[in-house]
């Protein structure tokens, strides 16, 4: 099956789409999880995104105005909870706005 992703980047998330084109997409993430990690958890891969043992980082660049440079980071707690399934407990985001941080 061939399908273009373009056809649900503009969905709002799935919501705008038809009755006929949800199926579609159905079936195209029950292919895909086939190839999902069965045990994600405990697949090195996942420390491609974790820089120690359980940090979790996210930081977000940004131009306000054209001019004003600034960033939004947060830094989190990654908690497995089975095998499958993780928790990551975020602390509140950090924001600088040119010299300002907030």
């Amino acid at each position: 099956m061939n399908y273009d992703l373009n056809q649900v980047s503009h969905s709002d998330r799935g919501v705008l789409l038809k009755k006929e084109e949800e199926e579609k997409v159905a079936e195209v993430a029950e292919k895909l999880q086939s190839y999902c990690v069965s045990e994600p958890v405990k697949c090195p891969l996942i420390f491609g995104v974790i820089e120690a043992s359980d940090v979790v980082k996210d930081k977000v660049s940004f131009s306000a105005f054209g001019f004003l440079d600034g960033e939004v980071s947060l830094t989190g707690k990654l908690k497995a909870l089975d095998d499958k399934w993780i928790q990551v407990l975020f602390e509140p985001p950090e924001l600088k706005v040119g010299a300002l941080e907030f």
